[in-house]
């Protein structure tokens, strides 16, 4: 939480004069739904994953972001596919297979199947 605020909140307070109050909690499914049913909803932004954000949409508790109105060049800053009708992708990151080339040199077999991987 804290470096979400330093690395987001603060900037854009900086550059639009806006104050956020930032929370540092994570934001269940069902804390979204209650304070949606109840018409009581604290908050105009949260970070959620995935897993959270999909049922969230499908239920119908997430408001749709309007594009147009960004500029251009921010939105090109964006990803395609990270950007949602009602979501923006922000942490991206993938998970590598490797192995240690001095264990398999060039020149030399290497692993060309998950089966010779393993």
């Amino acid at each position: 939480g804290k470096a979400n605020i330093k690395a987001y909140v603060e900037p854009f307070e900086a550059e639009t004069g806006i104050r956020v109050n930032p929370i540092t909690d994570d934001m269940s499914l069902a804390q979204l739904e209650l304070m949606v049913t109840t018409n009581n909803v604290s908050v105009d932004v949260v970070t959620m994953g995935n897993g959270t954000a999909s049922p969230a949409h499908k239920k119908g508790l997430l408001e749709q972001i309007d594009y147009s109105i960004y500029k251009k060049e921010e939105l090109d800053g964006i990803v395609d596919f990270g950007k949602e009708p009602f979501g923006v992708a922000f942490v991206m990151y993938s998970v590598n297979m490797v192995y240690n080339t001095d264990k398999f040199p060039s020149g030399k077999p290497r692993p060309n199947t998950w089966a010779e991987f393993w």
